[in-house]
Order: C-alpha cells, then structure tokens, then sequence
C-alpha cells in the first residue's frame, strides 16, 4: 500500500531548513 501523499517521506520543509541553518552556525563558527 502506498503511503498518504500527506506524509512526506522526508522531514518537514522547516525542519530541513533549521537544520541547514545549524549546519551553516557550525561551519561559520568552526
């Protein structure tokens, strides 16, 4: 059976993106 097109497989757009902000606090820090 294939999953509900209301759940992405991949995490939610906002959570993607503070994780791409963290990543670029850590590079900028580092």
């Amino acid at each position: 059976a294939a999953p509900a097109p209301e759940t992405p497989p991949a995490p939610t757009p906002t959570e993607a993106l503070l994780a791409e902000i963290r990543d670029e606090l850590k590079a900028r820090k580092a």
